[in-house]
């Protein structure tokens, strides 16, 4: 069994070798670990003029989360080349945008914690030789020092809660649609992400850098990827999509 949690062990190295190469990685950032897959039809529509809704239930366009969700969607596709449309009728895709978080979930670990006590240094023997014909005897006091050090390992456990954070962004071919009242899918992009925050307004604009970047596309597979707090794409996309925020 490992001694730590997978999730722990890539975080510290992750903050590390960042560290180590930029130099200006405070210690204490946080890692959101992503895991992103995209997927493309064949002959998307050539327009990049987008809409975006709610695809929640219960959850309309009035909602302030789902608007600041929009802000950093659009922004990023801006980012992209995607132009945002002046009206629904103008667009070429819909898309749909849903996120969310899940219940917490405890994991647990185990590590070894070291045993203090005290552990022999020297012994010094202090007394007398008497020699009588061929045999010599020594009289005295035996003193052994000792010193405070680890005196073994126990094996003890740990747990930490985590919380699996989510966004989804589908688009909808709206020319086909409004001719064949179908909702055809053209590209979708789902992203993942597993940690201990549960402050999705924390974790979205990192949701949105890894995905983002896979707008419109296909990958082969699931691709994971790390975003140390502070990355310069994610401070780029806030001042896009909150440009007054404190």
């Amino acid at each position: 069994m490992a001694l730590f949690p997978a999730q722990f062990r890539r975080t510290c190295y992750v903050v590390f070798a960042a560290s180590v190469l930029a130099g200006c990685v405070p210690p204490n950032s946080l890692t959101f670990s992503t895991s992103v897959s995209a997927l493309r039809a064949p002959s998307p529509p050539q327009s990049r003029s987008f809409w975006i809704l709610s695809g929640m239930n219960g959850v309309g366009e009035a909602d302030l989360q789902f608007q600041e969700t929009h802000s950093f969607v659009a922004a990023a596709l801006k980012q992209r080349g995607f132009i945002e449309a002046q009206s629904p009728e103008s667009a070429a895709i819909v898309l749909f945008v849903s996120y969310g978080i899940g219940s917490p979930t405890q994991q647990s670990y185990t590590y070894l914690t070291p045993q203090i006590g005290l552990v022999p240094k020297t012994t010094t023997v202090n007394g007398t030789i008497s020699t009588t014909g061929n045999t010599s005897a020594i009289t005295g006091t035996a003193a052994t020092q000792s010193k405070l050090g680890i005196t073994g390992l126990a094996s003890a456990t740990g747990t930490y809660t985590t919380y699996t954070r989510y966004l989804l962004v589908t688009a909808v071919d709206l020319e086909h649609y409004k001719l064949t009242k179908e909702a055809r899918e053209v590209w979708k992009t789902a992203v993942v992400s597993t940690g201990s925050s549960n402050d999705f307004r924390l974790v979205l604009p990192y949701l949105i850098v890894a995905g983002s970047q896979y707008f419109g596309e296909m990958t082969d597979h699931t691709i994971d990827q790390d975003i140390v707090e502070g990355d310069a794409r994610v401070l780029a996309l806030k001042h896009l999509a909150r440009p007054n925020s404190k």
